[in-house]
């Protein structure tokens, strides 16, 4: 169980860091779109910390895709131009 934690911390982490780059968005602009600090969302985006449902619908909003994208890495999830 721990394992598959770790591992969807890091899947997580890699859709983040991917959204966030095909965004153009540095981390800092990002946490503050989302009303995060910029090191509580690096946290997110190494994996330390997995978000809250709540945290993902902001970074989704932030990100202006569906929330579904943050959970579908293979799928191109289109940012929002």
């Amino acid at each position: 169980m721990e394992e598959s934690r770790e591992k969807m911390q890091q899947d997580m982490a890699e859709t983040l860091r991917s959204l966030r780059a095909r965004s153009g968005l540095s981390q800092r602009e990002l946490a503050e779109r989302a009303g995060f600090s910029r090191s509580q969302y690096a946290y997110y985006e190494v994996g330390k910390i997995l978000p809250d449902l709540f945290s993902l619908k902001k970074i989704a909003e932030a990100l202006k895709v569906d929330i579904s994208a943050l959970f579908s890495p293979e799928r191109d999830a289109g940012v929002a131009e």
